[in-house]
């Protein structure tokens, strides 16, 4: 296995004329042990995909163990950098696009590599979130991720009901994806260094997906969170997403069997799917 060592690293940055921007979330993983983890934690696949590729320090040693690897980077001058990296290695298509916004689906088909694919990243700080839900939404094949994310988020996506981490985001990655941490990752890893720790966590395609459609889903999730401190008969009456009265709400929730005096911090993700499948979409008042 190759790897890109803390000192080449900011040999090849500074030969570029680059510095690390802090706009794009640039915090390079330095930390051979770590991307080490990072790697072996991955699934066999034909593909493997780097999200935020950067100067290719998953990319490198990705490209010795996948068949095919696709190293996604935003930035234009940075992917001159790892295109020099990874010179020599004809199984490694750089696309320079927004994580955010790229169609996975489009790109990957494109390219004419196999499927599925698992997909790795060192999520910027700043767009770790979106970037997940366009990866999650997009429809691609895909049978792992593995992803470096601030710590906070990370812990969103782990919580549990009861806690304060525990919210929308946790349940929009739940209905596509189970998530365990792998482990959690010092700021002295990184260069620069963050200010904050970060954690790996390994995402797998649900076992079933609910019956229900991610949008509808997600109304009856962000009208529960969206007074978080409010029952969930008091937040869901008071959303401008569902207009539907207190006794047509009252009925739904009974039909979900969900205690109207909860809050939405405390209920589960099935909960959510019965509330949301109770819910008839196709009427003006919700019932």
């Amino acid at each position: 296995m190759e790897y890109l060592y803390a000192g080449h690293l900011k040999a090849l940055l500074s030969e570029a004329g680059l510095r690390p921007e802090r706009s794009l979330g640039q915090n390079f993983l330095v930390n051979v042990g770590v991307v080490e983890a990072i790697i072996d934690a991955g699934v066999d696949a034909p593909t493997a995909v780097d999200i935020g590729a950067g100067p290719g320090i998953l990319t490198l040693p990705l490209s010795h163990r996948y068949p095919e690897v696709v190293a996604v980077e935003i930035d234009a001058r940075l992917a001159g950098v790892l295109r020099a990296v990874l010179k020599g290695r004809p199984n490694v298509h750089v696309v320079v696009d927004d994580a955010r916004s790229i169609g996975w689906v489009e790109v990957l088909s494109g390219l004419g590599v196999p499927r599925p694919s698992v997909f790795f990243g060192n999520l910027p700080y700043y767009a770790a979130a979106p970037i997940m839900m366009r990866f999650l939404e997009s429809g691609v094949s895909w049978t792992q991720g593995v992803f470096m994310l601030q710590r906070e988020v990370a812990d969103r996506l782990l919580a549990e009901p009861g806690g304060k981490d525990y919210g929308i985001l946790t349940l929009a990655v739940r209905y596509h994806a189970q998530v365990r941490g792998l482990r959690t990752v010092s700021p002295g890893s990184f260069y620069p260094t963050p200010e904050v720790s970060s954690k790996v966590v390994i995402l797998s395609p649900a076992r079933e997906k609910p019956l229900v459609p991610f949008a509808h889903f997600m109304a009856i999730v962000r009208a529960g969170f969206g007074q978080r401190r409010k029952t969930v008969r008091n937040a869901l009456r008071g959303s401008p997403e569902l207009e539907v009265s207190v006794q047509q709400l009252d009925e739904m929730l009974s039909r979900a069997e969900v205690d109207p005096r909860a809050r939405a911090e405390t209920l589960h993700f099935d909960d959510f799917v019965r509330m949301a499948g109770a819910f008839k979409w196709d009427s003006p008042e919700g019932l």
